[in-house]
């Protein structure tokens, strides 16, 4: 007699019991029959829309009228489309796919909502903003709020979380915080952005221990005479004049100790040396960053430096040279490159550039003691490129000083928002505006600082509406931020 396997006969048992194991409780219910619903409601169309003419955070430049455009994906017929710009209702026209809508872009900011519905209510929505940067300026207007000063009557130099002593350099904001160079306390004031009244107090100061110091010093944590301030996606540049050097954080700084990573113009942190080559700078005066191009203006040596890429060690030599043929002459409006002054300066030459300003498409050069500014409307590849267009001068190999709309006296102070020239006329007390970036010699439509463009009063004392030394220029959301060196202030007009 054969044994049956011992797992068949567990089978058999506890098929035997119910097919439960011993001690378990039966299960008194079958599993449900889930019939399928025979009118199911309706799922809402997974739809969206597609736009194809601009994307979110754009900047327009040029012409305020566009055609906003894109397209409707994956809604059911028949579909509707509404379109609303900063809130307001916007006429649109649509096909069945395709819609279109002609618009005139309001300044600044302008946030664009396109919701289409489809059959059964269902929807898709997108939002997205375009950025068409302007200063609505007027001939002789006040400014509306002073940083340095309690009030914008006063002038007075000093030191403290509040105070500045000769605003030189062009300010920055970075990721939401407010630079000013305070050049002869050899600090950066560091301000939790944009201040809405006037005497705000800075939170820290880059270059010094502490809010009441005012030391100069040649390291990493130590700054000596900042004339400008820059931002390069995570980083941020500060130049130095009497250093004559580039500092860069990789990261914002947080506080009085956060040293530089790299510098730029001398061998290292603690080296503070003037010479004519491509390793050193000379009293430079401002700097730019856009397109991923460092461009500064080393003033000393009458020439602009331009870097292909912002360096991430330390002596990185430039790769162009604008005033100069190569990077070891130095002298002002020399053409012919013979080491020596010639009489008067041409489309290549300088003579103590001092502010610079680029998109990484155009470059605008403030050339100081040839009282110009000038325009190369695509952006230099070679050394010694000529510019194209000069503003304050009837050609390329004047430069008289004047006043009026078409003259400078030591223009020192250049920027753009690129709808908008701005340059500082520091020896006419007063900053011009070009409404609409100039693409030829032209005259300046506005004037901060002075009644009309026919003036030139000097006026000693702070005033609202008056600029005694104005400097370094800088634009942000709508505003213009003018350093007003002998006040001691930085003005805000908008």
């Amino acid at each position: 007699m054969r044994l049956l396997p011992l797992c068949l006969v567990l089978l058999l048992f506890l098929a035997a019991c119910g097919g439960q194991p011993a001690g378990a409780d039966p299960d008194p219910t079958p599993d449900p029959i889930i019939e399928p619903d025979p009118d199911p409601e309706p799922q809402p169309d997974a739809g969206r829309i597609v736009i194809a003419s601009h994307v979110d955070g754009e900047r327009i430049v040029g012409d305020r009228s566009i055609t906003f455009a894109g397209s409707v994906e994956g809604l059911t017929e028949p579909v509707s489309v509404t379109l609303t710009q900063n809130g307001a209702p916007v006429e649109v026209t649509f096909d069945g796919e395709a819609f279109a809508a002609e618009l005139e872009l309001q300044l600044n900011a302008n946030r664009l909502v396109v919701t289409a519905t489809g059959e059964g209510a269902s929807t898709a929505t997108a939002e997205l903003t375009l950025e068409y940067p302007f200063a609505d300026l007027e001939t002789f207007q006040s400014g509306s709020l002073v940083i340095g000063q309690p009030d914008l009557e006063s002038g007075d130099s000093g030191l403290g979380p509040g105070s500045l002593f000769g605003a030189e350099g062009a300010t920055s904001i970075h990721q939401g915080r407010l630079y000013v160079p305070d050049f002869h306390n050899n600090r950066v004031l560091v301000f939790e952005g944009l201040p809405s009244a006037n005497g705000a107090e800075a939170i820290f100061a880059m270059g010094q221990p502490d809010l009441y110091s005012n030391s100069r010093g040649t390291s990493a944590t130590t700054l000596a005479r900042p004339s400008g301030m820059a931002s390069h996606g995570e980083r941020l540049l500060v130049l130095e004049d009497s250093n004559s050097r580039v500092l860069i954080w990789n990261e914002p700084p947080t506080g009085p100790d956060s040293p530089a990573d790299v510098v730029v113009g001398q061998p290292g942190f603690d080296a503070r040396a003037w010479e004519c080559d491509a390793a050193h700078l000379y009293l430079p005066k401002s700097l730019s960053v856009a397109g991923g191009r460092l461009v500064v203006a080393d003033t000393s040596n009458h020439r602009v430096l331009i870097w292909n890429e912002v360096p991430r060690e330390n002596g990185v030599l430039p790769d162009l040279v604008l005033g100069q043929a190569t990077f070891d002459t130095c002298e002002p409006n020399d053409d012919d490159q013979n080491g020596s002054m010639d009489g008067g300066p041409t489309a290549r030459t300088l003579d103590n550039p001092t502010g610079v300003w680029t998109d990484g498409v155009k470059l605008a050069v403030a050339d100081r003691a040839n009282n110009r500014v000038l325009i190369w409307s695509e952006f230099p590849t070679e050394s010694f490129t000529p510019a194209d267009i000069v503003l304050g001068q009837p050609d390329m190999t004047s430069r008289w000083a004047g006043v009026g709309p078409d003259r400078m006296q030591n223009p020192v102070g250049v920027t753009s928002n690129g709808n908008q020239l701005f340059v500082s006329d520091l020896d006419n007390y007063r900053v011009l505006v070009w409404n609409g970036f100039p693409d030829a010699a032209r005259d300046a439509d506005v004037v901060l600082g002075q009644a009309s463009l026919e003036a030139r009063e000097y006026v000693g004392d702070a005033d609202p509406q008056r600029l005694t030394t104005p400097f370094g220029l800088y634009f942000h959301d709508g505003k213009l931020l003018v350093s007003d060196r002998r006040n001691n202030r930085i003005v805000v007009f908008e």
